[in-house]
């Protein structure tokens, strides 16, 4: 407590010691500095008499523990927001790039940390790149040492992280993607988990040349492979990069020709939910384009996608309702979809008033134009929830015409398929029945399924 009442004074004269030409008493007083520094309630009284100017200067020395102490002082001052524009404004990045090449590998640690505290800073990522971080960080990252890899890549995942400016564009052009996938490779899982954030940095957003030089730089196969790991970290940044990159088509169909899909679908079992919700999102972007149909539903992804939409996690769902309608609309698979179980979970996120609705709806309704299927769907409940959507004024009206138009579908051929008395011989049974059924029976039926329908549809207005 005395020392905080005395702080100003006690600071503002260890900062002209650090000025100091004896090298004992600069030493001395940069490492008080950098002590000072390592407590929050000082760092403001430090700005505040001209610390960073000071570290700045003092950083330039040819001194190991100088340089050591005031790269550390650097990182400590670089962990609070308000400083952060401070140090950069005052040309503290020229100093830790120098500090960065030091030949002392503790100060070499603390530049780069400060480097990395500095890039997750959002109002100021676009400036450190203009300055030239870049580069240093990229020799930091094929650095023989394990903490200053792991702190070149954070800084370089901060950076581009929100797409700050053309920040992405201009990183992958200088060549960042190459030593993260260098480190993905890295038999560490410390330096696996930092890269593949990093990666997920570069590629999350609608930059198609951010995804595509993944891919050209080889970076698929090392994700593929943390995607298959034991780490659950790496799992869910692996899995979440590669539905990232599965956004570009050109990567989508390089991933499923390398054997994703076998991953994605395995990892979709899993029992973390973070892992179910990124496999889900990959599997959707596949389900999306018919062209991959068959190899999602050949290496288990029907399945998987079942066992996702079973889930009462929403985010699961909706992915899994996505991806079932659009495999509904491949008539190969329209009959497997029903045999496989997923007309259960379709209904009951048709009977909750959530996002997955409108998918499972439209799901429902490519399957019911199978005449094989509607059996099924009648036992299953598909009728009661195809009418609360055809009703549902939160549905669309064209969902609700083909809601309504497919329960009289649905009613139609079960009215053909009602048995009949009499009768006899080779013809007997549900398909004579079926041919023998009354034209006058089957007008009649439509025609009170047709009234039933428009009196349904009415009572909410």
């Amino acid at each position: 407590m005395p020392f905080l009442l005395l702080a100003p004074v006690a600071t503002a004269q260890i900062l002209k010691c650090c000025l100091y030409e004896d090298l004992e008493v600069k030493r001395d007083s940069v490492f008080a500095l950098a002590n000072l520094a390592d407590s929050v309630e000082y760092q403001q009284d430090i700005v505040r008499e001209g610390g960073i100017e000071v570290l700045v200067d003092v950083g330039g020395s040819d001194d190991a523990r100088v340089q050591r102490d005031a790269s550390r002082a650097l990182a400590n001052l670089a962990t609070a927001e308000d400083i952060k524009g401070a140090i950069i404004a005052k040309d503290g990045l020229k100093t830790l790039f120098k500090l960065a090449r030091s030949l002392d590998v503790a100060s070499q640690r603390y530049a780069t940390l400060a480097l990395c505290n500095l890039a997750a800073s959002g109002e100021n990522k676009v400036r450190i790149i203009e300055e030239g971080a870049v580069r240093p960080l990229m020799f930091l990252a094929r650095f023989p040492d394990v903490e200053i890899q792991r702190y070149a890549a954070l800084a370089l995942a901060g950076l581009a992280l929100g797409d700050h400016g053309d920040n992405k564009v201009r990183m992958v052009e200088e060549g960042v993607v190459r030593p993260l996938v260098d480190m993905a490779r890295f038999p560490d899982v410390e330096i696996q988990r930092c890269a593949c954030l990093a990666l997920n940095s570069v590629a999350l957003g609608k930059h198609e040349i951010t995804k595509t030089s993944i891919m050209q730089e080889e970076g698929l196969l090392p994700l593929l492979a943390l995607a298959g790991s034991t780490d659950r970290e790496c799992i869910r940044s692996a899995v979440y990069c590669m539905g990232s990159l599965a956004e570009s088509d050109e990567v989508k169909a390089k991933l499923v020709e390398i054997g994703a899909v076998v991953t994605i679908v395995t990892q979709g079992r899993s029992d973390d939910m973070q892992i179910k919700r990124n496999c889900g999102y990959f599997l959707a972007l596949l389900a999306e384009d018919a062209e991959f149909h068959d190899d999602l539903v050949r290496e288990g992804g029907l399945e998987t996608l079942i066992e996702l939409a079973s889930l009462e996690d929403i985010e699961c769902q909706e992915y899994a309702a996505f991806s079932l309608a659009h495999l509904a609309s491949n008539r190969d698979y329209q009959v497997l979809m029903v045999d496989k179980g997923c007309l259960r979970p379709l209904v009951a996120m048709m009977s909750v008033h959530a996002e997955p609705r409108h998918y499972a709806g439209l799901a429902l309704l490519k399957l019911a134009d199978n005449f094989n299927n509607h059996i099924k769907i009648a036992e299953e409940g598909g009728i009661q929830a195809l009418l609360r959507l055809a009703r549902a004024r939160s549905t669309d009206e064209e969902l609700q015409y083909k809601a309504a138009l497919t329960v009289g579908n649905l009613a139609s051929n079960a009215v053909k398929l009602l048995p009949r008395r009499g009768g006899g011989g080779p013809e007997e049974g549900l398909g004579a029945t079926a041919a023998n059924a009354s034209k006058a029976a089957i007008k009649k039926s439509k025609e009170a399924t047709t009234d039933f329908l428009d009196r349904s549809t009415q009572q909410q207005d």
